[in-house]
């Protein structure tokens, strides 16, 4: 290849890149957006928390609207919006996660008997709830699917006919040829449940790399790195010292941990190191796990900072680091010119800016759950919503009796109420029943790092893997299975068995994965979405339901009575 041609490519590359950025830049300003406008609509009832929930919702309605009106809306998305902006969003919205451990400070610390309380509360909480939350949908939809199964089976009409609106409504099988009536599913919307090619803000496979230098490809795959460090030396620092705003090196110092720390788990989990022992190898990228690594560095940053500092404390350090204020309230503080309570001055640094990224996240999970509608769509879909209700009921209430039965004074015991739901809910719900922030706080990033490490291998245990991308590509639906059964003259029992009850091939979501999703998304809320759908997993959107219904409900129990006041009663008992 010509020396010219291949700066051209790589012109075009760079090109090509920072339009992905402007991309990027238009969706979180668009988003912080919307969320600011909701937040100002919900404000007359007090209800600003549920701006970026709502977001997602709207985002969710809106786009199956438009995709159900304009067919090509579709593939304008996914090739404009999906690849290159959605997914990177959502691999990327975790390192709002570190945010809350960073700013612990030793003022908030514990003794070592209400520590063990804490832990014993925690472990023994999270082991009846994954274990409830699993096993109830898991136990009802076996049920419901075994009488289906039953039923369809004696049915009269089931040698000649099999009814296709039933079984697609029951067992979440997606076709696009059951009728008028039904939500029909794209190529393109099938496609995106499958792994798919990295986008041009990841890097590249090595393979279509071959004809370039070794020295560009190796440029090339850690430029984002690259940048942040040089950016922390040429201008982070230079910035800092000059004007003493050190927002900018807060920022950069944490894009550089953070980058890297998913490069390095990325580069480990797809080089031939310890290729003999895959179980090793699948133990050391899990615990090299971006977040945990982001947060521990963090930490490590922040105090290191203080005691480097003559005369900063590590409170100075963390106020300039993060005020905890939302980006929605500084807009709508600068506009009607009233001071948060707080933050008088309106700061906004560069934790603050990694919260508003994870903010941004969950609203662009609208579009993640238009995605996966043809999932949501069914019984599966309607259960989830009895189910996190129910999950958000049991743990709301019972946490805070198996607290203060361990021995935790109230406010400890009222942290577990919300003790797994994303950070943007537990926050007004531990304020409304006077829980600890801090130890609620903690519970909320412990649940999600002890989740993001367990995944990998409780997930494989069960079998619930990502959709397998060969269906995809030989172009074979379920839909397309069905109509064989019903032009079919005789279909055998076995074949219809095999529909009802297949799991996780393409064909169907069956009721492992559905409690899978339900689960992780009780439990594991944001960072457990986030986890399933960077992995392609078919249980997301079942984790994203369930999360968002299960922290609007915890909300409700711990906001509105007789709820709120029995929560605290129990607390004070």
């Amino acid at each position: 290849m010509a020396i010219s041609t291949i700066w051209r490519k790589r012109w075009l590359d760079s090109l090509l890149l920072v339009v992905d950025l402007l991309w990027l830049v238009i969706i979180y300003l668009a988003s912080e957006l919307a969320i600011w406008g909701l937040s100002r609509a919900l404000a007359m009832a007090g209800l600003e928390f549920f701006a970026s929930i709502l977001g997602m919702l709207l985002v969710f309605s809106s786009m199956t609207v438009a995709g159900r009106l304009c067919r090509s809306y579709d593939k304008f998305y996914n090739e404009q919006i999906r690849s290159n902006v959605i997914n990177f969003i959502n691999a990327h919205l975790g390192v709002g996660f570190a945010i809350p451990i960073v700013m612990m400070n030793r003022n908030d610390g514990l003794d070592g008997g209400q520590i063990a309380r804490i832990l014993g509360t925690f472990v023994l909480t999270n082991v009846v709830s994954w274990t409830a939350v699993f096993l109830l949908p898991l136990l009802v939809l076996t049920g419901i699917r075994t009488l289906q199964s039953w039923a369809a089976w004696h049915s009269p009409a089931f040698p000649r006919q099999p009814n296709q609106a039933t079984v697609a409504l029951c067992y979440g099988i997606r076709s696009s040829r059951l009728g008028s009536d039904s939500w029909p599913t794209s190529p393109e919307t099938d496609e995106s449940l499958y792994p798919s090619q990295p986008t041009s803000l990841e890097t590249e496979p090595a393979g279509t790399r071959s004809r370039e230098s070794p020295t560009w490809n190796v440029f090339a795959a850690n430029c984002p790195s690259l940048l942040a460090l040089c950016g922390i030396f040429a201008l982070g620092l230079p910035v800092a010292l000059g004007t003493k705003d050190e927002r900018l090196l807060d920022g950069l110092v944490m894009l550089f941990i953070w980058i890297t720390a998913v490069r390095l788990q990325r580069a480990f989990r797809d080089s031939s190191l310890l290729r003999f022992t895959t179980q090793v190898k699948g133990v050391l990228a899990t615990l090299a796990n971006p977040v945990l690594a982001t947060t521990l560095l963090m930490v490590a940053y922040t105090r290191g900072k203080a005691a480097a500092i003559r005369g900063r404390s590590l409170s100075q350090v963390l106020a300039t680091f993060s005020s905890g204020t939302p980006l929605y309230a500084l807009w709508t503080s600068s506009i009607t010119r009233i001071p948060i309570s707080g933050n008088p001055s309106g700061w906004f640094g560069a934790g603050d800016a990694a919260l508003s990224l994870l903010e941004c996240g969950i609203l662009t999970w609208g579009f993640k759950l238009y995605e996966c509608r043809s999932q949501l769509f069914t019984l599966a879909g309607v259960l989830t919503v009895v189910f996190s209700v129910a999950a958000a009921a049991g743990n709301v209430f019972l946490s805070v009796m198996v607290g203060r039965a361990i021995g935790l004074d109230g406010p400890k015991a009222l942290a577990f109420a919300a003790r797994c739901t994303t950070l943007a809910l537990a926050r007004p719900a531990i304020h409304s029943v006077g829980g600890n922030a801090m130890v609620n706080a903690t519970l909320v990033v412990g649940n999600g790092i002890l989740g993001q490490l367990m995944y990998p291998f409780v997930l494989d245990k069960l079998g619930v893997r990502p959709a397998p991308r060969s269906e995809s590509d030989r172009g074979v639906s379920s839909s397309e299975t069905l109509v064989e059964m019903e032009n079919s003259a005789q279909p055998s029992r076995d074949k219809m068995e095999e529909i009802l009850w297949q799991e996780d091939d393409g064909q169907g979501d069956g009721a492992l994965t559905v409690a899978a999703g339900v689960a992780i998304g009780v439990n594991g809320a944001a960072m457990g979405v986030s986890y399933l759908y960077e992995t392609k997993s078919r249980a997301a959107p079942y984790a994203a339901l369930s999360m968002t219904i299960f922290g609007v409900m915890t909300v409700v129990f711990t906001t509105v009575d007789p709820f709120k006041s029995f929560v605290m009663r129990v607390a004070s008992s």
